[in-house]
Protein backbone atom coordinates (compact mmCIF):
# COMPACT_ATOMS: atom_id res chain seq x y z
CA UNK A 1 0.00 0.00 0.00
CA UNK A 2 1.37 3.55 -0.97
CA UNK A 3 2.31 6.14 1.36
CA UNK A 4 -1.12 8.00 -0.42
CA UNK A 5 -3.34 4.73 -0.29
CA UNK A 6 -3.18 4.86 3.62
CA UNK A 7 -4.16 8.31 3.43
CA UNK A 8 -7.05 7.80 1.64
CA UNK A 9 -7.48 4.90 3.78
CA UNK A 10 -7.60 6.85 6.93
CA UNK A 11 -10.47 9.30 5.60
CA UNK A 12 -12.63 6.28 4.45
CA UNK A 13 -12.34 4.54 7.36
CA UNK A 14 -13.60 8.17 9.44
CA UNK A 15 -16.22 8.60 6.85
CA UNK A 16 -17.47 4.83 6.84
CA UNK A 17 -17.07 4.18 10.70
CA UNK A 18 -17.42 7.55 12.23
CA UNK A 19 -19.65 9.22 10.24
CA UNK A 20 -21.55 6.62 8.05
CA UNK A 21 -21.66 4.44 11.55
CA UNK A 22 -21.35 1.49 9.39
CA UNK A 23 -19.83 -0.55 12.34
CA UNK A 24 -21.29 -3.91 10.46
CA UNK A 25 -18.15 -2.88 8.34
CA UNK A 26 -15.64 -2.73 10.81
CA UNK A 27 -13.68 -5.96 9.57
CA UNK A 28 -12.74 -4.16 5.95
CA UNK A 29 -10.23 -1.84 8.17
CA UNK A 30 -9.40 -3.41 10.49
CA UNK A 31 -7.48 -6.53 11.25
CA UNK A 32 -8.33 -9.60 12.86
CA UNK A 33 -5.30 -9.10 15.12
CA UNK A 34 -5.98 -6.01 16.01
CA UNK A 35 -9.87 -7.05 16.86
CA UNK A 36 -8.30 -9.73 19.68
CA UNK A 37 -5.85 -7.45 21.01
CA UNK A 38 -8.57 -4.91 21.97
CA UNK A 39 -11.90 -7.28 21.59
CA UNK A 40 -14.04 -4.40 22.83
CA UNK A 41 -13.17 -1.98 20.11
CA UNK A 42 -16.50 -2.68 18.02
CA UNK A 43 -18.58 -1.87 21.42
CA UNK A 44 -16.33 1.29 22.57
CA UNK A 45 -16.97 2.79 19.17
CA UNK A 46 -21.42 2.23 19.63
CA UNK A 47 -21.29 3.25 22.99
CA UNK A 48 -19.08 6.85 21.82
CA UNK A 49 -21.77 7.53 18.99
CA UNK A 50 -24.50 6.14 21.30
CA UNK A 51 -23.77 8.90 23.82
CA UNK A 52 -23.01 11.36 21.33
CA UNK A 53 -24.99 10.32 18.24
CA UNK A 54 -23.82 13.55 16.08
CA UNK A 55 -20.48 13.27 16.65
CA UNK A 56 -17.75 13.75 13.84
CA UNK A 57 -14.14 13.45 13.78
CA UNK A 58 -12.57 16.02 11.74
CA UNK A 59 -8.99 15.33 10.49
CA UNK A 60 -6.48 18.33 11.12
CA UNK A 61 -3.49 17.26 10.14
CA UNK A 62 -1.64 14.08 8.73
CA UNK A 63 1.80 12.29 8.11
CA UNK A 64 2.34 8.80 6.71
CA UNK A 65 5.25 7.04 6.64
CA UNK A 66 6.45 3.44 5.68
CA UNK A 67 3.75 1.42 7.94
CA UNK A 68 2.11 4.70 10.47
CA UNK A 69 0.03 7.14 9.89
CA UNK A 70 0.02 10.18 12.18
CA UNK A 71 -3.23 12.53 12.77
CA UNK A 72 -4.48 15.18 14.31
CA UNK A 73 -7.97 14.96 14.89
CA UNK A 74 -10.64 16.67 16.69
CA UNK A 75 -13.85 15.14 18.04
CA UNK A 76 -17.16 17.30 18.32
CA UNK A 77 -20.70 16.11 19.48
CA UNK A 78 -23.84 16.58 22.20
CA UNK A 79 -23.49 14.39 25.42
CA UNK A 80 -27.08 12.81 24.89
CA UNK A 81 -26.87 9.48 26.26
CA UNK A 82 -24.91 7.89 29.19
CA UNK A 83 -21.51 7.79 29.05
CA UNK A 84 -18.70 6.08 31.01
CA UNK A 85 -21.12 6.27 34.16
CA UNK A 86 -21.85 9.68 32.99
CA UNK A 87 -25.65 10.96 32.70
CA UNK A 88 -25.91 12.93 29.49
CA UNK A 89 -25.22 16.54 29.93
CA UNK A 90 -26.58 18.15 26.82
CA UNK A 91 -22.82 19.89 26.83
CA UNK A 92 -21.31 20.36 23.33
CA UNK A 93 -17.53 18.89 23.21
CA UNK A 94 -15.06 19.20 21.45
CA UNK A 95 -11.95 17.12 22.00
CA UNK A 96 -8.09 18.07 20.27
CA UNK A 97 -5.98 14.54 19.87
CA UNK A 98 -3.68 13.15 18.30
CA UNK A 99 -3.50 9.02 16.68
CA UNK A 100 -0.59 6.65 15.59
CA UNK A 101 -1.98 4.20 12.93
CA UNK A 102 0.01 1.34 11.87
CA UNK A 103 -1.93 -0.20 8.33
CA UNK A 104 -0.60 -3.68 7.30
CA UNK A 105 -1.89 -5.33 4.24
CA UNK A 106 -4.84 -2.97 4.15
CA UNK A 107 -6.10 -3.23 7.74
CA UNK A 108 -5.50 -1.05 11.15
CA UNK A 109 -2.75 -3.33 13.29
CA UNK A 110 -2.55 -1.23 15.73
CA UNK A 111 -3.66 2.56 17.26
CA UNK A 112 -1.81 4.66 20.25
CA UNK A 113 -3.83 7.84 20.38
CA UNK A 114 -3.47 10.47 22.96
CA UNK A 115 -6.33 13.70 23.57
CA UNK A 116 -7.11 15.66 26.64
CA UNK A 117 -8.89 13.83 29.04
CA UNK A 118 -9.34 16.88 31.84
CA UNK A 119 -10.29 19.00 28.80
CA UNK A 120 -13.11 16.38 27.88
CA UNK A 121 -14.07 16.06 31.36
CA UNK A 122 -14.49 19.40 32.22
CA UNK A 123 -16.82 19.71 29.04
CA UNK A 124 -19.04 17.20 30.33
CA UNK A 125 -19.32 19.07 33.31
CA UNK A 126 -18.11 16.23 35.02
CA UNK A 127 -14.95 17.13 36.90
CA UNK A 128 -14.60 19.84 39.49
CA UNK A 129 -11.40 20.64 41.57
CA UNK A 130 -12.68 19.84 44.76
CA UNK A 131 -13.67 16.34 44.01
CA UNK A 132 -11.20 13.72 43.45
CA UNK A 133 -11.83 11.39 40.78
CA UNK A 134 -9.87 9.14 38.60
CA UNK A 135 -11.27 7.45 35.97
CA UNK A 136 -9.62 6.13 32.39
CA UNK A 137 -11.29 6.37 28.95
CA UNK A 138 -9.41 4.75 25.56
CA UNK A 139 -11.09 6.60 22.88
CA UNK A 140 -10.04 4.18 19.50
CA UNK A 141 -10.47 6.30 15.97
Amino acid sequence: MTIKAKRAFIHRLIEVIWHQRELGRIDEFYSVEFLSKYPTHREDVRSLQAAFPDVQVKIRGMVAEEDTVAIRWLLQGTHKGEFMNFHPSNNQVRVPGMSFIQVSDGKVVDIRNQFDLLNFMQQLGSFSWGRRSYFYLVFIV
